[in-house]
């Protein structure tokens, strides 16, 4: 493979190393459900067979509930893959509208009580007491990059921990820091956190993450939506900053939307923030705040 890449010109040379971390993070991303696929297979098949000495209707249920998370995660994997694919033909085209970026964090953080009954992690938002953050942007792509940011913030925490969105104006700019004190992220990693399939390194051993392929998705998105991103070490833990543009004077454009299309947009974040909690370890079963909560 080596005098193959030697005989390359720059480009074909790129289009080669791509292909490979590609491969590479396919390979990684996919072995871990695949896996607890495959073990639970073969016990299943032993309970068909009612046999051996660790049959039982409890480890029969356990193993149909792991192929029951293995493919949720499959289905996540499978959707950032085909994400990454688009980012990289140049073929995600942002749509912008007017969106109100407090509502929309107040839903991605609305499970922290459950999600600190599963596995002891503090989420929380704080903002000031300004009524609407406004922004235009992208409401899929904004959304994918609070619930990247969220499930990596998660990840890196141990029980105890705790996970901040913290919503500040500055000027014509909106920052949102996403902080947690987790096991941290090492410099060097940082610089290169939002390259392709670059995996972050972090300090402690409980960060159950990937490839990388999510920091890549928010690095890209925050670029096609003119956002500035920013990973840095922080003590301890790791802290993302996004400075956003900011509207004024805008928050009559949006009762131009009715009731229905409010409950559709928010029942759809809320599916997507469970489908993304549900990937992360200890949240599996994690049920999520109902709507009739929220009237």
């Amino acid at each position: 493979m080596s005098d193959e890449k030697n005989n390359l010109s720059e480009q074909d040379l790129q289009s080669v190393q791509l292909r490979e971390l590609m491969l590479h993070s396919v390979a990684s991303e996919f072995a871990r459900p695949l896996s607890l696929i495959a073990l639970n297979r073969e016990y299943l098949q032993t309970h068909l067979e009612h046999s051996g000495p660790d049959y039982s209707r409890e480890k029969v249920a356990q193993a149909l509930t792991d192929i029951e998370d293995a493919t949720v995660c499959l289905n996540r994997l499978a959707d950032n893959f085909v994400d990454v694919c688009a980012c990289l033909c140049s073929a995600v085209t942002p749509h912008s509208e007017l969106l109100d970026l407090r509502s929309l964090l107040e839903s991605v953080c609305a499970d922290s009580a459950e999600i600190y009954r599963a596995i002891g992690v503090r989420l929380q938002l704080v903002c000031s007491d300004e009524e609407h953050y406004l922004i235009y942007a992208d409401s899929i792509l904004t959304e994918r990059v609070l619930l990247n940011l969220l499930s990596n913030g998660l990840r890196a925490c141990a029980p105890g921990g705790c996970v901040v969105f913290a919503l500040n104006r500055r000027a014509d700019v909106l920052e949102l820091t996403v902080s947690d004190d987790g096991c941290g992220i090492s410099p060097a990693a940082a610089a290169a956190a939002f390259e392709p399939f670059k995996q972050p390194e972090h300090s402690g051993e409980q960060f159950q993450g990937g490839a990388g392929i999510g920091l890549y998705l928010c690095g890209e998105y925050s670029r096609l939506m003119g956002w500035k991103i920013d990973i840095r070490p922080a003590q301890p833990g790791t802290c993302v900053t996004l400075e956003i543009p900011a509207q004024q004077n805008a928050a009559g454009q949006l009762c131009f939307h009715s009731p229905l299309e409010q409950l559709t947009a928010w029942q759809a974040t809320r599916a997507a923030v469970l489908r993304e909690l549900h990937c992360v370890p200890g949240l599996e079963r994690l049920r999520g705040v109902q709507e009739d909560e929220t009237e």
